[in-house]
């Protein structure tokens, strides 16, 4: 089975209604869909939320905003190596991969394996005084 975690901006207005679309979608497929416990019980969606989404195994992350959601959630999944799709509700949505007017068919593709994996130079950054370093984070490019 395919797990899949989603990541919805609960700032979004659009983002429930997508997230409804989703689980429709993946309702009638082999896909288990996992969200953040406090998203899930923000949207209603009780059953899908996980205490543990930071531990739980996934293969794939989906965002629901806008470029910024889409970086939050790649930093948060980049070091458990677990590739990020981004659908893009915001204003410009650069990096996001899916527009809402074909949500389900590129949903129906990574389901099918019909999708590619783009690699992204990740950089760590930290700062150091006096001997000691203290970890800033990651930015993504």
């Amino acid at each position: 089975m395919f797990t899949i975690a989603v990541f919805p901006n609960v700032d979004k207005e659009e983002a429930g209604g997508v997230l409804k679309r989703i689980i429709d979608f993946c309702a009638k497929r082999p896909v288990q869909l996992v969200l953040p416990i406090e998203e899930a019980l923000f949207f209603g969606c009780e059953e899908y939320g996980r205490q543990d989404i930071d531990d739980c195994p996934l293969d794939m992350g989906l965002s629901i905003g806008g470029d910024g959601t889409l970086l939050g959630v790649s930093r948060r999944l980049y070091e458990r190596n677990i590739p990020v799709c981004g659908i893009n509700i915001g204003t410009v949505g650069f990096l996001a991969d899916i527009e809402l007017v074909e949500l389900e068919s590129k949903l129906e593709k990574i389901l099918s394996g019909e999708y590619r994996i783009e690699e992204r130079m990740v950089l760590a950054g930290s700062v150091e005084n006096d001997g000691y370093s203290r970890f800033l984070g990651h930015a993504i490019n």
